[in-house]
Parts: structure tokens; sequence; C-alpha cells
């Protein structure tokens, strides 16, 4: 009986529209709305986890003589 029931064709869910009255209250946000908003929130949240990883474990005692030679103009290393 259950391969029968899996023929009968179901209805899909649909998510609410906002009621007018609501309207002047901004977009209502569904649920796949909040699952794309969360991916990426965590995406974001593992890349700043990564690079503080990163940072944490850095060789304080690094040196290249490029470290002299260059300098910063507005932000941008320039060679000597």
């Amino acid at each position: 009986m259950s391969s029968l029931r899996n023929v009968v064709n179901r209805r899909a869910h649909k998510e609410r529209a906002q009621p007018h009255a609501r309207k002047k209250f901004g977009l209502l946000e569904k649920h796949k709305d909040y699952v794309e908003r969360a991916q990426a929130f965590h995406k974001k949240e593992d890349t700043l986890r990564k690079l503080k990883e990163k940072v944490a474990f850095r060789n304080p005692d690094e040196f290249h003589f490029k470290m002299i030679k260059t300098r910063t103009v507005d932000g941008v290393h320039k060679l000597e």
C-alpha cells in the first residue's frame, strides 16, 4: 500500500504572502531568504576564523629583505 501512496500527487506547500496591512514594515523574509542569508553569514564567519587562525600561527621572527626595500604609498607597496 505504501507504493500507492507515493503515486498520488500532493499539493506543493507554498508560503503565505505578506498581509497588505503589514506592507509598511518592509519585505517579509521567507524561509529560502533566511537560508541564503544564514549560509552567507556562516561563510563569512568561517573566512574570518581561518584568517584569525593564520595570524595566530604566524611566525613573528619571519623576515624578508623586501621588507626593508619597500614602502607603502596610500596603502600600496612600492619597491624603491
